[in-house]
């Protein structure tokens, strides 16, 4: 039975990888057509970092469910709703008539992202945790390389279309993996995990885990940084570094190709290496703030921004699958599926707060100004923080 289970489990594992992807071009293409939809409907920089915050809020709403509703309805029948949700809201974006509109159906799409990304990182987790790391970073390097393909379709697209078209394959594309899924439901390829041990734990016992606590508030911490970064960088290229879109999405593609790179590989040495997940942690987060603040602070050519990418992105993108790790480890068995929940939801509580936050100081100061704060300053934060804990950890 448990030979059958992991034969079932290599079989779903590449279909899920798969709709990561287009999760991940659906995400990433955001900060790339952000100018236009605001250009659209004629949105100032409050209203337009709403616009990603408030997909943010409903992706956090459904992380801390995710527990429950893998409890209630089992881990198959959570990725296959997640992922529909996700699918309907990248169709029915494209066919926003207004603002209002549009800030709802980004809210479906992402509630459904994270019931499908929460139970995805649970999945994979609990498949190999002798090689946690690895795996962790082979599925954060496949979100990266939906991150490398989105942004460039994306500034395709934009020089001969709207941002609408660029929705719209992105959806037809999900329609042929949620068929699979469904297929895969009837028959029972999800039935040995059919239940979860959710109704064990709570998020409030899971938090008295101070380690747990902990990790959190580096998540939230260093995914606020990203998700700014991913929101607004396009926008400071056009303005502040005179690329075209076209450039811009190109950028954005480098910096998920070499963040792919670089979750893979961090991911797999951190398997390897004695306090690998800490050490690879803290590097990631003081490289990332350093190679922002050169990004946001100064002025260059087109070559030297794609080698800045390059720079910036192996590092950048690893901090997600290292403190999932980190979290998993320090959690029992049974709470898996809690603890990567309460870890993505605690990720996407800093989304939330990063664009709305640059949107607002964009008021005041200016944009590169706003993105040191709201970028470089945090990656800094977590990169020294997990340092500190490191070392204090070492000395209790």
């Amino acid at each position: 039975m448990a030979f059958m289970s992991r034969m079932m489990e290599k079989l779903v594992l590449p279909l899920l990888l798969v709709g990561y992807v287009l999760f991940a071009m659906f995400r990433t293409v955001v900060g790339v057509v952000l100018p236009g939809i605001s250009s659209e409907f004629a949105l100032n920089n409050v209203e337009a970092g709403v616009l990603v915050s408030s997909a943010m809020l409903s992706q956090a709403l459904a992380t801390v469910m995710v527990g429950h509703i893998s409890g209630i309805a089992g881990r198959g029948r959570s990725l296959f709703l997640g992922y529909l949700l996700l699918a309907s809201g990248m169709v029915l974006t494209s066919l926003a008539p207004n603002y209002p509109v549009c800030l709802l159906v980004f809210s479906v799409s992402s509630f459904g992202a994270g019931v499908f990304v929460a139970s995805l990182y649970a999945f994979v987790g609990e498949m190999l945790p002798r090689s946690r790391g690895l795996l962790l970073g082979v599925t954060n390097g496949v979100f990266a390389l939906g991150g490398f393909a989105g942004p460039w379709l994306a500034g395709a697209i934009l020089e001969l279309h709207t941002w609408r078209d660029v929705f719209r394959p992105l959806g037809v594309a999900a329609v042929p993996i949620l068929i699979v899924l469904m297929v895969m439901l009837k028959k029972r390829f999800f039935s040995v995990q059919y239940r979860t041990s959710a109704a064990r734990s709570s998020y409030f016992n899971i938090l008295k885990n101070r380690q747990v606590a902990s990790f959190c508030l580096l998540m939230v911490t260093a995914n606020f940084a990203f998700v700014t970064f991913l929101s607004w960088t396009p926008t400071f290229l056009l303005k502040a570094q005179s690329l075209t879109i076209s450039e811009a999405g190109q950028f954005v593609g480098v910096v998920f190709l070499f963040g792919a790179l670089g979750s893979i590989i961090l991911g797999s040495l951190s398997d390897r290496i004695g306090h690998g997940s800490w050490t690879f942690s803290m590097i990631t987060g003081i490289s990332s703030g350093f190679f922002s603040l050169i990004i946001y602070r100064g002025t260059f050519s087109f070559g030297h921004l794609m080698i800045l990418a390059a720079v910036f992105g192996f590092t950048c993108l690893a901090y997600w699958n290292l403190t999932i790790a980190l979290a998993q480890e320090s959690a029992g068995e049974q709470d898996i599926v809690l603890v990567t929940g309460l870890i993505t939801y605690s990720g996407t509580v800093g989304g939330i707060l990063g664009p709305l936050a640059a949107g607002i100081l964009m008021s005041t100061i200016s944009l590169g100004d706003a993105l040191t704060i709201c970028v470089g300053a945090p990656f800094l934060i977590y990169g020294f923080a997990v340092l500190c804990k490191f070392r204090l950890s070492r000395h209790s």
